[in-house]
């Protein structure tokens, strides 16, 4: 007799999910998945202040890091 498994519904992208992994990312120190994330955000929701606000802050972060990476 043939098993028959229940199926998941596809879900929506949900551009909140996306902003929580990119608070856990950058909580992990794992600042480019973060960035990623946040802007996937976006890319599904643009209205988003807090998101854009987290990216603004997060691109002298980024800097630091990559200038310490030349050296």
């Amino acid at each position: 007799a043939a098993s028959h498994k229940p199926r998941m519904p596809k879900a929506k992208a949900d551009p909140v999910i996306f902003e929580h992994l990119g608070d856990v990312y950058l909580e992990r120190h794992e600042v480019e998945r973060a960035r990623e994330s946040w802007e996937r955000a976006l890319s599904l929701d643009p209205d988003q202040p807090a998101v854009r606000e987290k990216l603004n802050q997060l691109q002298p972060e980024m800097a630091i890091r990559d200038s310490a990476r030349q050296e």
